[in-house]
């Protein structure tokens, strides 16, 4: 958010590792849609997660997506309308760092963001912590438990954010890294992120490189 938001000193280079960029659609860790203490979490979550009081107490709360709508059936991802009315409306932060509603900032983090040099989104392949993993690639949940890749959202197709300013000019990256959320090899690190992204001319002229 603080790319968006502020960025002050200018960042160039922004790489987040395991980031929910879309939000999260369930409890970590449960990969059991039958065991009943998993269920009764996401029950209490559903019901309790956009309320005031746990929205301005509880950081993560301001990421989770509800991929069904409790006013009634949701819309169906990929539409040209609104989706997901109750996360728009309730939702204190993740919408409003995305753009996905109105405010006054709109075209501030849009061309915030869109000024970056180069954006590299990396996703754990084995990442059971978010839900889902490809939320690092702003991929999001619908409905019906499917993957909505950020290609075929609103978000993206009307530019809300700058993502598609970046992709079409070659500065957004989507990896992947082996193994579970935050299960980062030296090696990798030091070979991908370091030798790819971290070490090269542009440093004499750019220092600003943040990695969330």
């Amino acid at each position: 958010a603080f790319a968006q938001k502020y960025n002050q000193p200018p960042v160039h280079r922004l790489i987040t590792f395991g980031s929910p960029h879309g939000g999260v659609s369930d409890i970590p860790n449960c990969v059991n849609p039958k065991d009943f203490t998993c269920r009764l979490m996401k029950t209490m979550v559903r019901h309790g997660v956009y309320t005031d009081y746990i929205q301005n107490r509880v950081i993560q709360a301001q990421y989770y997506r509800d991929p069904f709508n409790v006013k009634g059936k949701m819309i169906k991802m990929g539409s040209e309308k609104p989706t997901d009315i109750v996360y728009l409306e309730k939702n204190k932060f993740l919408p409003y760092v995305n753009n996905e509603i109105q405010h006054k900032d709109n075209e501030k983090y849009k061309n915030n963001l869109s000024s970056l040099d180069k954006f590299v989104m990396i996703q754990f392949s084995e990442d059971v912590m978010i839900k889902p993993a490809a939320t690092a690639w702003f991929s999001v949940e619908n409905e019906d438990n499917q993957l909505v890749p950020l290609h075929d959202q609103i978000l993206y197709k009307s530019d809300l954010l700058g993502l598609k300013r970046l992709n079409e000019t070659g500065r957004l990256e989507f990896l992947v890294c082996p193994g579970r959320h935050m299960q980062i090899s030296d090696e990798y690190f030091e070979k991908v992120v370091i030798g790819n992204y971290l070490i090269d001319d542009f440093q004499t002229t750019h220092r600003n490189q943040f990695v969330f």
